[in-house]
């Protein structure tokens, strides 16, 4: 009955102003009072003009009714009520229908929305859904000056996503564009093309410098120093800053006065100009020292180095504001910066490549790593082997074991388009108990041996004879490591001792069982034979403590700590860094007895420890199956390693790859980790070996090859898969 009363159409499509238009068409011809009543709702008011006839033909019918039935009241009042039940039910049904078309409505425009643009460039939900309800039929359909209908919702909607997309499209970027143009300006002038760097600047009208500047810079390079001072101003320094850059300035012309050999004008310099510019006394005893040695070559190649009017200009930098005067090659140092954070965010960079490629972003693969068993080496110890070390320049590797032997092996051989298994140089033999730890000299000249025997014995790697054997510790050696002088080294073992030695006091030149030792190299292939060998050798390490009078040879320093670990020698030379079986890292003055000791703190006991090669960083094994990654500088742990096992025996780490970039550790459960240096993250495990690998190992010249020692009593040589045919060098791996 109602669907014939009132025929309900909501248009509900015009986002302008935010606003749903709701139109409501009615029966025009149906003189029911229903048809017109005004719906009480919260969400319409009818057009007030159909509002008033459909009340004037209500009050015509209530009077004609009056008049012809006056008895009849009772019945006009149920009526009246009956009527105001039936609006009461069409008012709901409206308000059903038309929230429903709303919701509706709501849902096609937002997949509308989803579908035609990406969610960046919709505008916020609210944005869309703020809307106000208005019952106006003149904002729906409006009529041009010919009277002709014009339907301008779609023209509105288009014109907001029209705004929309321009609020998108107008974004700034993340710099200001006369700064890039001053950089690439500055930039053009440093690759040479001036020309272009010139024409830049007049087309953009964007200077590089102030004309002062420019000038300022011209008269340090060319030496005019009055000019220079008289520029000064326009660098907009502050009188402390202005000073600093006085001193500079003066400190030049000092320089070269002596370069010139101008003695006379350089004390008045010294005198008048720089001493008032600066209360820093050691500063100027610098200089004046430098006078008196003025004649010494020394003095003058210091005076060379010190005068550089480049060099000068390049400090002055540092107090200017740089919008002033821009620091140097400032456009090369951000794409530097930039190529750094992308390879340090290149879980897999490993690559040698000189120039990195600037028109992508720069990524690696596992390609790029070892991963392929290149060698296996397995005819060299007849026990588990306990420790491998590269020598310096990468061509040979020398390796312990548990069967008391040392092996030099030959590696040149690896680095070869056509690669061949390396060969066996020289077999170490003399000791008597475990070997544990080997250290090569900087020069590669010298093995240094530590041994449970409680002796370390010293050799030759050229011809591999023995030079000397020390018995100064009464346990086992645990560690031992060179000085960077080539002349000196220390060792620790379990007695709680640490000694410094020195080449120059052990005599080694009276070594009377060399020619012995000679004998024994290179016959590893014969048990037999290296039976005897072990034999002969014991016999030489005998005779070489009574021959050589090893009793009476004293170390040149010592130190008393808790039983040692691991320790190695900074690459300065001024540091010997110290872990022990109390959990602790400490850090000993080499040159100054009276520095205190530097002790960092672990919390659980440490096996090993391996430094970086900037000696910056420490690598440190700990007992509860965690690498710990130090930085001695600042004294915290800045990464730590998880994943491989370790309980029951000592297990030792290393850096690899290119610039030291990751993390390689061997495990108890026959298993080589590999880690993310400085995100810590777990890329490869390796498993390849039948036993415990003890010792891992990266050459120093190939940053695609390591190799690992295992309780397998084999050594494996790693590479890149693409770099060499592994399966056919080593079937039997």
């Amino acid at each position: 009955m109602l669907n014939k009363l009132m025929l309900i159409a909501a248009h509900i499509y015009k986002r302008d102003n935010s606003q749903f238009n709701i139109t409501i068409i009615t029966d025009q011809n149906n003189n029911s009072s229903l048809g017109g009543r005004v719906l009480n709702s919260p969400l319409s008011n009818l057009n007030s003009e159909q509002n008033n006839n459909r009340d004037n033909n209500n009050n015509n019918n209530n009077n004609n009714n009056n008049n012809n039935n006056n008895n009849n009241n009772n019945n006009n009042n149920n009526n009246s009520n009956s009527n105001n039940n039936n609006n009461a039910l069409v008012n709901r049904n409206i308000e059903d229908r038309v929230g429903q078309r709303v919701e509706q409505q709501k849902v096609e425009e937002e997949e509308e929305e989803e579908t035609n643009h990406p969610i960046s460039d919709r505008p916020h939900k609210k944005q869309r859904l703020n809307i106000k309800f208005s019952m106006s039929l003149d904002n729906k359909v409006q009529s041009d000056e010919n009277g002709k209908e014009i339907d301008n919702s779609n023209n509105n909607s288009n014109s907001d996503d029209l705004k929309i997309q321009n609020n998108h499209s107008n974004k700034e970027p993340f710099f200001n564009r006369s700064e890039l143009v001053r950089l690439l300006i500055q930039s053009l002038n440093s690759l040479g093309y001036e020309k272009s760097a010139e024409f830049l600047e007049k087309d953009s009208g964007i200077p590089l410098q102030s004309k002062e500047i420019n000038q300022f810079s011209e008269s340090v390079i060319s030496g005019n120093w009055n000019r220079v001072e008289e520029l000064l101003p326009f660098l907009k320094l502050n009188e402390f800053d202005t000073n600093n850059v006085k001193f500079l300035i003066y400190s030049q012309k000092f320089l070269e006065y002596l370069e010139n050999h101008k003695i006379k004008e350089a004390l008045e310099c010294l005198r008048l100009e720089i001493t008032p510019y600066t209360k820093d006394t050691s500063r100027l005893q610098v200089l004046t020292s430098l006078i008196m040695t003025s004649n010494s070559s020394e003095t003058k190649k210091q005076i060379k180095q010190r005068s550089s009017r480049v060099n000068l200009l390049n400090d002055i930098r540092k107090y200017v504001n740089p919008n002033i005067m821009l620091p140097e090659n400032r456009l090369e140092q951000l794409i530097k910066q930039s190529i750094q954070y992308q390879m340090g965010k290149c879980l897999y960079h490993n690559t040698s490549e000189q120039f990195i490629n600037l028109f992508k972003d720069h990524t690696c693969d596992k390609t790029q790593m070892p991963l392929d068993v290149l060698f296996t080496l397995k005819d060299g110890h007849r026990d588990e082997i306990w420790f491998i070390s590269f020598s310096h320049d990468g061509q040979r590797l020398a390796s312990s074991s548990k069967d008391n032997s040392v092996i030099i092996w030959d590696m040149s051989t690896i680095y070869l388009d056509q690669p061949t298994e390396p060969k066996v140089l020289f077999t170490l033999l003399g000791h008597i108990k475990e070997v544990s730890h080997l250290a090569w000299s900087p020069n590669d000249k010298y093995l240094l041996s530590a041994s449970n025997d409680s002796t370390v014995k010293l050799w030759n790697t050229n011809d591999g004879t023995l030079l000397k054997t020390i018995t100064k510790h009464s346990d086992a050696v645990t560690s031992c490591s060179w000085h960077p002088d080539n002349k000196r080294f220390v060792t620790g073992g379990n007695d709680k001792n640490i000694y410094l030695w020195s080449i120059e006091n052990l005599d080694i030149t009276n070594s009377n069982n060399n020619s012995n030792n000679n004998n024994n190299s290179n016959n590893n292939n014969n048990s037999n034979n290296n039976n005897n060998n072990s034999n002969n050798n014991n016999n030489i390490n005998g005779n070489n403590i009574n021959g050589n009078n090893n009793g009476n040879i004293s170390p040149i320093k010592s130190w008393a700590c808790a039983r040692v670990n691991d320790l190695s020698i900074h690459k300065d030379g001024k540091q010997l860094i110290v872990i022990c079986q109390e959990k602790k890292l400490r850090i000993y003055d080499l040159e100054n007895e009276k520095t205190p000791d530097v002790v960092l703190m672990e919390t659980d006991a440490m096996t090993s420890m391996e430094l970086s090669d900037d000696c910056n960083f420490a690598l440190v094994n700990t007992s509860n199956q965690e690498i710990h990654l130090w930085d001695l500088e600042k004294q915290i742990i800045v990464q730590k390693y998880r994943g491989h096992k370790q309980g029951r025996f000592v297990i030792r780490s290393c850096f690899g790859g290119v610039d030291q970039a990751f993390v390689l550790s061997g495990s108890e459960d026959s298993t080589i980790y590999i880690w993310h240096r400085s995100s810590g993250i777990l890329l490869e495990t390796l498993s390849r070996h039948s036993g415990t690998v003890n010792t891992v190992c990266w050459s120093p010249c190939n940053p695609f090859i390591f190799c690992s020692a295992s309780d397998d009593q084999t050594i494996k040589v790693w590479s890149k898969s693409n770099n060499h045919n592994s399966f056919i060098n080593n079937l039997n791996k």
